[in-house]
């Protein structure tokens, strides 16, 4: 019990950014002892609800971070994030969409979700020795920057 609570704890605890070859994208690292390169958030997800409702939202960190908003409004935009003590710090640009509409400016946070064992992937190479680990699921919570919408928290799972 304590030991899967310091490796909770230590995903938590810090962020290392790097840069993969040339070739591969932009990681995302966080650091975890079953893996002593990190675990990569790198990626696309999808929230497992929709948005105020109506609307289904993806994004991707990736080296051109991005988003899409499917529903009432059909959007593509772009996105820029941080990591600290954690958390990965999510800027969501606004962009213009379809039929004369626009997605406001938002800001999210987002963090591993649950228990570590079961949100890491181990994705195995052709001598079976472990490349990356990867997070499955992360828990956001969306801060609209729009009067009359309140922050809303989902699951996002990866693609």
């Amino acid at each position: 019990m304590r030991n899967g609570l310091l490796a909770a704890a230590a995903i938590l605890l810090s962020f290392v950014v790097s840069w993969a070859s040339p070739a591969s994208a932009f990681e995302t690292f966080v650091t975890v002892p079953e893996a002593p390169g990190g675990a990569s958030f790198s990626g696309c997800y999808s929230a497992n609800d929709q948005l105020f409702g109506r609307y289904r939202f993806s994004f991707c960190f990736d080296r051109h971070g991005s988003y899409s908003v499917r529903g009432w409004a059909h959007c593509d935009g772009s996105l820029t994030w941080t990591t600290h003590r954690g958390e990965i710090n999510v800027n969501i640009r606004r962009t213009s969409c379809r039929n004369g509409v626009a997605w406001a400016r938002a800001d999210m946070t987002c963090r591993p979700n649950g228990r570590l064992a079961r949100n890491l992937i181990r994705q195995l190479g052709p001598s079976g020795n472990a490349i990356t680990m990867r997070v499955s699921s992360l828990r956001c919570t969306y801060f609209p920057s729009v009067r009359g919408y309140r922050n809303q928290t989902f699951t996002a799972r990866r693609n």
